[in-house]
């Protein structure tokens, strides 16, 4: 696993020097992702954690069963929208290098691994395969994981499959299925994703991967979005990006003003929690 860990100079100018992304796009080309060490600041972690805590707390009386763990989404209280996250310039970096400039992000969400849970089967996270799916360099869609903890072996820190960004799957197939994980063991580094909290994973849409068996007390949590580059501006309208959804009007601010990262959001004034509206579905 390439681990790139930024000097004092890239922290100070809020961006990465040209050696560090060429070795950032060179490891998304060969292994099908990167991870760039301790880039978000953890206070901004920290108050994210305790509100998924208590969301996942009070998600059986809103939602009628308890919470088995996947997605959740992260609050869209504006308190709670970090800029650091949504707009992080190392991010940014790499996206943009393997892209195109113009990164844009299409899906705000997390995956949440609780207590106990058992492994997921191995996939991607695409669609099932497609005559027509392209397998060549460079991706046209990437995800961006942050541990909102550290990620260790014993809290099921993620398998990846590093170059299985390469190897189509069968048509129509979601799941990697056996015969492929044994056509690909012998050519494939398998990693376990062991990284700090505020680290970003940037990771090819089509890498092999999956969560594995959380055997901790604590839940494990990790921001995910779903990222396109080469966004032009001045051509497109932001509504040719896939909708994030809708946010309070009072978020309008931290994902519109001086953006790294594109979005195309919806604003509503005097938003309700979002669980609320998990219910009325």
């Amino acid at each position: 696993m390439i681990v790139l860990h930024l000097n004092d100079g890239e922290r100070a100018e809020r961006t990465l020097h040209p050696n560090t992304i060429a070795a950032a796009k060179h490891a998304v080309e060969i292994d099908g992702y990167v991870v760039l060490d301790r880039v978000v600041t953890p206070y901004f972690l920290d108050q994210i954690y305790l509100q998924m805590l208590r969301d996942i707390e009070r998600y059986p009386s809103v939602c009628g069963k308890p919470f088995a763990g996947g997605n959740l989404l992260p609050s869209r209280d504006p308190s709670l929208l970090f800029t650091d996250i949504l707009h992080n310039p190392f991010v940014a970096d790499v996206l943009s290098a393997v892209m195109g400039p113009e990164p844009s992000c299409g899906m705000y969400s997390s995956n949440v691994t609780m207590p106990g849970r058992g492994d997921q089967q191995l996939h991607v996270d695409m669609a099932p395969r497609k005559v027509e799916e392209n397998f060549d360099y460079p991706t046209r869609e990437m995800v961006v994981n942050i541990p909102v903890i550290d990620f260790t072996i014993q809290n099921g820190a993620t398998e990846i499959w590093a170059g299985s960004h390469k190897m189509p799957r069968k048509i129509g197939d979601f799941w990697v299925n056996e015969d492929q994980q044994k056509e690909m063991r012998g050519k494939s580094r398998v990693d376990r994703a062991v990284a700090a909290r505020g680290s970003a994973i940037i990771r090819d849409m089509r890498i092999w991967h999956r969560g594995i068996h959380n055997a901790t007390p604590d839940v494990r949590p990790m921001i995910s979005m779903i990222c396109n580059g080469a966004f032009e501006p001045e051509k497109t309208p932001v509504e040719k990006i896939a909708c994030l959804g809708t946010f309070p009007e009072a978020a309008r601010e931290k994902f519109e003003s001086n953006p790294r990262i594109r979005y195309h959001v919806t604003y509503q004034p005097d938003m309700p929690n979002y669980l609320k509206d998990e219910k009325q579905k």
